[in-house]
C-alpha cells in the first residue's frame, strides 16, 4: 500500500522516516540508504537491505553487445542491479560501466568477479562496498 507523508529537513538537514514506514520496510538505525538525485529536483531513496550492496567498476569494449554480455553474466550470477550508469571513454574503443549491486542471493561473489574478467568485452573489474 503505498502512503504518502509530508515531512520536513530538521536543522541539520536530516530527513526522519515516518515511523509506519520503517516498520513496514524493516528498516532500522544500521539500514543503509541510497539516495539518487534525478537532476530534476527530485530524489529517490532506495534501502539497501541486509548491507548487501556493492559496487561494480567495469572498463569494456564499446562495441555492439558487450554490455548485454556483461549484464547477462551479472543475472546469472544473481546480482541484481541497483543502479548503473555506462559512459562512452573513446567511440568503438573503451567504456566504463559503474553500478550499484545488490549480492544477497549470490552464491559466490569471486566466482562472479572471474566470469566477468573471463569475459572477451571485459578488460577491467572491480566489486567493491559502497
Amino acid at each position: 500500500m503505498k502512503t504518502i507523508n509530508v515531512v520536513r529537513l530538521d536543522s541539520k538537514g536530516r530527513l526522519l522516516i515516518p515511523y509506519h514506514i520503517r516498520e513496514m520496510m524493516s528498516l532500522n538505525n544500521r539500514t543503509e540508504m541510497m539516495i539518487i538525485n534525478n537532476e530534476m529536483k527530485e530524489i529517490r531513496v532506495f534501502p539497501l537491505l541486509n548491507n548487501s550492496a556493492m559496487k561494480l567498476k567495469l572498463v569494456l569494449k564499446d562495441s555492439p553487445g558487450s554490455v548485454s554480455v556483461a549484464a547477462r553474466t551479472l543475472a546469472e550470477h544473481k546480482l541484481e542491479i541497483l543502479m548503473s550508469e555506462i559512459k562512452v571513454i573513446e567511440k568503438g574503443k573503451t567504456a566504463h560501466w559503474l553500478a550499484l549491486l545488490d549480492v544477497s542471493k549470490c552464491q559466490n561473489i569471486n566466482a562472479s568477479r572471474k566470469a566477468l574478467e573471463s569475459l572477451d568485452a571485459v578488460s577491467f573489474v572491480e566489486l567493491t562496498k559502497p
